[in-house]
């Protein structure tokens, strides 16, 4: 056996074992927060067959939602029939890292006073 068939059938052998162990679609990143990184959340877009992934919660002067911060719990289908269960995820973007909150008037995040 040449040394360079046998270095191809190893690399072919650790590519399907790699791939064979990833259990999730490609497209699926997150199904709640707890997936997340600390300071991340789990969003999904507004557009049909969104890929739910997870952001960084928003910084100071960063765009934010006021009011009551609301998560869906919905399932998401997919072309190839593919059904995700999304529980707690925010909706566009994360609401305010911690201390900070959303002005109301602004819509920004900004410190607590």
């Amino acid at each position: 056996m040449t040394p360079i068939f046998a270095i191809s059938v190893l690399l072919f052998a650790l590519v399907c074992s790699c791939h064979a162990q990833v259990n999730r679609p490609d497209y699926r990143y997150c199904q709640n927060n707890s997936e997340c990184q600390p300071d991340h959340c789990c969003t999904i877009g507004p557009l049909r067959y969104s890929i739910p992934q997870c952001k960084s919660m928003q910084k100071e002067g960063e765009i934010c939602r006021p009011g009551n911060v609301s998560t869906l719990n919905v399932t998401v289908g997919y072309p190839d029939g593919t059904e995700l269960k999304l529980e707690d995820v925010h909706y566009i973007f994360c609401p305010c890292v911690e201390g900070l909150l959303c002005d109301d008037k602004e819509g920004v995040c900004k410190e607590i006073d």
